[in-house]
């Protein structure tokens, strides 16, 4: 059991302190005693817990509740969108600037002293195109405020009645906007995780 939960603080190390598989268990503790090992610990969880908040909520909403919302039809689609809007834009705005400010942080703590020559090594290509694609995925999230803010006013304006057909083609027209940032976003979001998960190995 002793050995069983080594192994796991172990794999745990490797991932939170970046240590290699040649560490000892006991080195790789001790380093908890460092500030900057705990610095690090912290930016890393910081980074890899808004990343798998922010790229799961995506590939969720794109792949699986969008697509089922949209075969229900779009009364039901409209209220359920409506009524999670806001907090899916607050989540990925949140998530999103964490990842992103916790990631930029992370190159100047780990390579701070090679930034000049950081595009001539794999780790740092493969990192390169993460940071790329991620604020693509955060531009792309902020654009599509306005349209969540549209739909959310049409929204109320025809509670208590039926949306006139104008209305209603506005609505769909919004969705499918939406629909379509959300896979994009999604997809760069999922290329980014590829890339920074293989940076190590590269």
């Amino acid at each position: 059991m002793t050995t069983f939960i080594g192994v796991l603080l172990q794999m745990f190390l490797v991932v939170a302190c970046g240590a290699t598989s040649s560490d000892t268990l006991l080195p790789s503790v001790h380093r908890w005693g460092s500030t900057i090992d705990i610095d690090l610990v912290f930016w890393r969880l910081l980074h890899i817990v808004s990343g798998v908040i922010w790229a799961g909520v995506s590939l969720f909403l794109a792949f699986v509740l969008e697509p089922r919302l949209r075969a229900l039809g779009p009364a039901v689609q409209q209220t359920v969108i409506r009524s999670i809007a806001g907090a899916i834009g607050v989540t990925f705005a949140s998530a999103g600037t964490i990842n992103i400010v916790s990631g930029i942080v992370l190159i100047f703590v780990l390579r701070g002293n090679s930034l000049d020559t950081l595009h001539e090594t794999g780790w740092g290509q493969a990192m390169g195109l993460g940071l790329v694609t991620t604020v693509a995925a955060y531009v792309l999230n902020l654009t599509t405020i306005p349209t969540n803010l549209k739909i959310r006013k049409m929204g109320k304006s025809i509670q208590g009645r039926q949306p006139t057909a104008e209305e209603m083609d506005k609505i769909q027209t919004l969705s499918s906007r939406l629909r379509i940032s959300g896979q994009v976003t999604a997809i760069l979001l999922l290329t980014a995780v590829g890339t920074m998960a293989a940076a190590r190995f590269v």
